[in-house]
């Protein structure tokens, strides 16, 4: 019989499946049997008709390798490094997937060029792009991943760090029909990415207009537009209880949402100070938190923050988070500025501050890795019932005061004290540790030892206020 070739292109639909012909390179392989050890992965495959094992591997047979787009929507899919066993994947729908905070393109097979991932709590994107900043502050963006179509959960608005310059170095394309970006509104309507936002409180984005006129496009704040010189270093301060008429743009005791202020704490320009102390009425939180690389005083009362990212907050130095229902962990390893500074260093205008009051859900606080404990101004750990530990010997040899209240959970380590201050100047003959604990705190027997080794130097003296938390008398 004469041999007979063949020469068959196939193109199959299958529910959320697409095959293509292959070539040689992608033969590599052909016939391996793999674990699939995500079993969400592994349960659509089996529903979808792909071959496993009496053992539960999945046989790479030609289905895997010609199979061309993946419809794992809602499939709750978490580990996406094994679709690198379909090499010929072009196309994948991951929406609805619980994925996030953090999506990393470079799990993806690099042949994808079709990515939705609507439905997503995802909030940052590695993989995508590299940003350098020159001395001259021109911003450098490399992409990454060449894409065809990317369409982005709502929660994409607040990332400036990848998605931002991704859109910026891809306007032409955009333009050209070459690249399809886009990404869910409030609403959950798919839309062409714009970057345009909006700021909910009619009272707070008053006050933002006023503060940042060049930033906004009528009632839109534009992520896109460049700060001014000027504007870098303008502070976002709102004190509910102090109100200036004649001098305040805008009512801000009657200020309901601070949400928006997110794109100015993130946005790599800014230089400013952050303080929005608001009232219990007050109270919002804010979905996902990153600090940028320049901002050093970061206050926030009556603002939950589930996620904050500090991870390029090299100069915070000072943190007060007051009432803050919802963050759980405080990773100030990256901070370059907060445990910086010697005894000599400290000054009014030159601190390191930390306070953490009433915070129910917080279970760790991470403070840089140094060779020396270091001088800070002021540590506050008020109504933390899940911390788990505190080490001020490790980090601290000076402070001007240290308040210790409901910690019921927490281990603490007490500093030896190198430095001592009175009236914010070192005084090493008359200065003194404002230190006030409450009584549980000083039941702790590591908080005895520390009292009677200063308390007969004179060196404590305590403070009447504590929050909430009611003082300890220890001197007695």
């Amino acid at each position: 019989m004469k041999d007979i070739k063949f020469y068959i292109a196939i193109v199959l639909l299958l529910g959320g499946l697409t095959f293509v012909s292959c070539n040689e390179d992608d033969d590599k392989g052909y016939g391996d049997k793999v674990a699939i050890a995500n079993l969400e992965l592994k349960n659509f495959l089996i529903k979808e008709g792909y071959t496993f094992t009496s053992d539960g591997l999945l046989v790479r047979d030609y289905k895997v390798k010609n199979t061309q787009s993946f419809n794992l929507s809602g499939v709750k899919v978490k580990d996406l490094s094994e679709l690198k066993f379909f090499p010929n994947l072009r196309e994948v729908n991951l929406s609805k997937n619980e994925l996030g905070p953090v999506f990393d393109f470079s799990l993806l097979p690099e042949k994808i060029k079709s990515v939705d991932l609507t439905g997503n709590e995802i909030y940052a994107y590695k993989g995508l792009v590299n940003v350098s900043i020159e001395e001259n502050g021109e911003e450098i963006v490399t992409i990454l991943r060449s894409l065809q179509k990317l369409v982005l959960p709502q929660a994409a608005k607040y990332n400036m760090d990848e998605i931002l310059p991704y859109y910026r170095q891809n306007q032409k394309v955009i333009k050209e029909g070459r690249l399809e970006l886009k990404m869910e509104n409030k609403n959950k309507v798919v839309e062409d990415y714009t970057t345009l936002r909006e700021i909910p409180d009619e009272l707070f984005r008053g006050y933002l207009k006023k503060q940042f006129p060049n930033l906004f496009k009528g009632d839109l704040l534009d992520i896109d537009k460049r700060l001014s010189l000027s504007e870098e270093t303008v502070a976002i301060s709102i004190y509910p209880f102090i109100y200036d008429p004649d001098t305040d743009p805008v009512d801000i005791t009657k200020i309901k949402d601070a949400s928006g202020v997110e794109y100015f704490i993130n946005n790599l320009q800014y230089k400013g100070a952050i303080e929005l102390k608001l009232n219990k009425d007050q109270e919002c939180s804010l979905g996902y938190l990153k600090v940028g690389p320049h901002v050093k005083i970061l206050n926030l009362y009556y603002i939950n923050t589930p996620l904050m990212d500090l991870s390029v907050a090299e100069r915070l130095s000072c943190v007060e988070l007051m009432h803050n229902k919802d963050i759980n962990k405080l990773n100030l390893s990256d901070s370059k500025t907060f445990l910086s500074r010697t005894a000599n260093d400290m000054s009014v205008s030159n601190r390191a501050v930390l306070h953490l009051v009433d915070c129910p859900q917080l279970k760790e606080v991470k403070l840089p890795t140094i060779d020396s404990p270091k001088a800070v101004t002021s540590i506050h750990l008020i109504n933390l019932p899940l911390l788990k530990s505190f080490d001020l010997y490790k980090h601290f040899n000076s402070l001007w005061e240290l308040h210790l209240a409901s910690l019921p959970s927490c281990e603490l380590t007490y500093p030896t004290i190198t430095a001592w201050f009175s009236d914010w100047h070192q005084d090493e003959k008359e200065g003194k540790l404002e230190f006030s604990i409450d009584e549980n705190v000083y039941s702790k027997s590591a908080t005895k030892e520390f009292i009677k080794k200063y308390l007969p130097l004179k060196r404590l003296i305590s403070w009447s206020s504590l929050n909430d938390a009611k003082p300890y008398n220890y001197t007695k």
